[in-house]
């Protein structure tokens, strides 16, 4: 039976014409190829998509249009919106483990512990890693919540930045 088989490319008839159906592994190749080589960086989705449907059947349109939107030579020229000028998105890059660490207490109020009656729980993440430390906290006042952040800085190394959402229970008095 092996010796039978030409080809395992699937193939899918339409409109009178034999069209390959792409594994998931090839559509970014795919759109690579028809953007770039085929249409010379054309940016209308429509006719990127019309020139792959006419080779290749099952490659959707959101692919397209994610592709179009990240093809660095075609959003070089894109208008900066208004909301994009006011508040610019910024990543932030930690340079080493325990440059910046990040605090923020949960509020477990709604499901309280009757055991050990904790209301909260204070989170403590190394920004570069996502290493991190919870303690169980009973209240939300800045003497306990501070207390609680010196057990975890005494076990872990002490960060150039700590960043919290600065709410009265991080600032105390």
């Amino acid at each position: 039976m092996h010796g039978q088989i030409k080809s395992t490319i699937l193939q899918r008839m339409q409109s009178g014409k034999w069209l390959r159906v792409p594994t998931y592994e090839q559509v970014f190749d795919i759109i690579h190829n028809c953007h770039v080589t085929t249409l010379g960086h054309a940016k209308c989705k429509r006719k990127n998509k019309i020139t792959i449907n006419s080779e290749y059947y099952g490659v959707p349109m959101s692919a397209v249009m994610l592709y179009l939107s990240l093809c660095p030579n075609c959003t070089t020229g894109r208008k900066v919106l208004k909301a994009a000028k006011r508040n610019p998105m910024k990543m932030i890059l930690s340079k080493r483990v325990g440059h910046r660490c990040q605090v923020n207490l949960i509020d477990m109020s709604s499901s309280e512990n009757p055991v050990t009656g904790d209301n909260y729980i204070l989170r403590y993440a190394d920004h570069l890693s996502g290493y991190g430390h919870v303690r169980p906290l009973k209240g939300r006042s800045s003497a306990t919540v501070g207390n609680a952040l010196v057990q975890i800085l005494s076990e872990s190394q002490e960060p150039f930045i700590l960043q919290s959402d600065n709410g009265s229970e991080f600032l105390g008095e």
